[in-house]
């Protein structure tokens, strides 16, 4: 980005550029200091046995994991909903018409690459951060009530003097294949 500002390019492109990375790299850190958090003072045993856990069948997403099918409240687990305030908070100014179903999947991105970090007992280094493992579930609309669920649940986090009932309205989405991960559905 800094070679199109010195080839004359437009100053509020470079600092739009620089927004998003800022917005992008806060819901990375969120993911791992989230994780970092609900590791920490365990056991090597006990912190391997749990990421799997929470990797099997993306359990990181739900809250009700064990749940019958139906009820096991996807996109409304505490660790979820930790790391998506972290959006609201950067976005909280922000008037928009759609459901942010982009920074869902980043913030999902980044509590599974922060458990794999974990996934040896011990924190290891930190690995490149992107939404390649996601990025093709934004292409899934959620339902109107799942989106209000997370806001609500979301609003539950976020500093009070930062909450606000978030209402958008999704607007309407072209067909594209499906990520099987977009059937994550209670």
């Amino acid at each position: 980005m800094l070679t199109l500002w010195r080839k004359g390019g437009s100053a509020i492109v470079y600092v739009a550029a620089a927004a998003l990375r800022t917005w992008r790299s806060d819901i990375g850190k969120a993911g791992v200091d989230a994780v970092d958090t609900l590791m920490a003072n365990k056991p090597a045993n006990e912190i391997t046995a749990e990421v799997s856990q929470l990797l099997h069948n993306n359990c990181f997403i739900r809250r009700y994991p064990d749940a019958p099918a139906g009820e096991t409240a996807v996109w409304l687990s505490d660790l979820f909903l930790q790391v998506f305030s972290t959006h609201l908070e950067d976005t909280i100014k922000v008037e928009s018409t759609a459901y942010p179903i982009g920074a869902v999947c980043l913030c999902a991105a980044s509590l599974e690459r922060a458990l794999n970090l974990w996934k040896t007992g011990t924190k290891s280094e930190k690995a490149h951060f992107s939404d390649a493992l996601w990025g093709s579930l934004r292409r899934y609309t959620l339902s109107a009530d799942r989106w209000s669920t997370i806001f609500e649940e979301t609003s539950k986090i976020i500093a009070r003097s930062n909450a606000r009932k978030v209402k958008r309205e999704q607007q309407p989405v072209a067909d594209y294949a499906l990520d099987p991960r977009a059937t994550i559905c209670d």
